[in-house]
């Protein structure tokens, strides 16, 4: 299961806790693919290379 997380007042959501970016505070989970929103590009870039360490 892919958790995602976005950091409150961003609209951009996360899913590699190996993102620079990862929210560790104040931030709002999510365990279904996001609605509405971005996806983080450093993830995209890091789950396409086989580098996104996931839950």
């Amino acid at each position: 299961m892919v958790t995602y997380r976005k950091k409150r007042g961003s609209n951009i959501w996360h899913w590699c806790r190996n993102c620079s970016s990862w929210p560790i505070k104040n931030y709002i989970p999510l365990d279904t693919d996001p609605l509405t929103g971005e996806l983080c590009r450093q993830c995209k870039d890091k789950d396409k290379s086989g580098n996104c360490t996931k839950r």
